[in-house]
């Protein structure tokens, strides 16, 4: 829980002067500071945030980050998305890192699905910004984007899905196909089973097949 900047009763005393003025200046922490606090984002979009004013309570997987905030990213459907800061409004170097759910402290990386500090499009790790592909089901993941060696500023998050892409890889193709018919047949009973129903429609069957097969051979946006 983030404590008050200024000690109770600061104003009452002279000797506190300084830190009053610093503490009344000081920016507010971002609405999505807090990883429980995420924002949501659902389907395809570019999110505007800030993390100018926020505190770190997440983990550096991939790079020393802090002034970290949250997004939720909401599937449409099961497959990949492609999460990227490289946008014109970019004004930091950013790391961003993909959760299944909240990390329970900053040591805590087995939940990671995927991190990137800069790149790996040559334009984007010029400008800073971060770029990663991870594979999602029909449940919710955690993204958090933080500030290199806890730098501040503005920026976009753009979360671009791709339907069927089970392996991540960018490309609909046999390893996405293998993975879908391991679970042909099966009814949705957990999660990991209704990861493969794209219809959805309960199960895995010829329905969900039928969608895969339309997008084999493409690759993702």
């Amino acid at each position: 829980m983030s404590k008050p900047c200024c000690p109770h009763g600061a104003a009452r005393f002279a000797a506190a002067g300084a830190l009053l003025a610093f503490c009344v200046s000081a920016p507010a922490q971002p609405a999505n500071d807090r990883c429980i606090d995420a924002i949501a984002v659902v389907g395809q979009g570019t999110v505007a945030f800030s993390n100018v004013g926020a505190t770190t309570d997440g983990p550096s997987p991939c790079a020393e980050q802090g002034a970290d905030v949250w997004a939720r990213y909401v599937p449409t459907a099961p497959g990949s998305i492609e999460v990227s800061t490289c946008t014109p409004a970019l004004t930091f170097d950013t790391v961003v890192s993909a959760y299944r759910e909240c990390p329970e402290d900053p040591n805590d990386v087995a939940l990671l699905l995927g991190c990137n500090d800069d790149g790996p499009d040559s334009l984007c790790e010029l400008s800073g910004g971060s770029l990663l592909r991870v594979p999602v089901g029909w449940a919710p993941v955690i993204i958090q984007i933080g500030g290199k060696g806890g730098q501040q500023g503005e920026c976009e998050l753009s979360v671009t899905p791709c339907t069927a892409d089970f392996d991540a890889d960018g490309v609909i193709g046999l390893g996405d196909l293998a993975i879908l018919l391991a679970d042909y047949g099966v009814a949705c009973g957990s999660a990991a089973a209704c990861d493969g129903d794209l219809e959805p429609d309960g199960d895995v069957d010829l329905t969900d097949l039928a969608v895969l097969l339309g997008r084999f051979g493409t690759e993702c946006p």
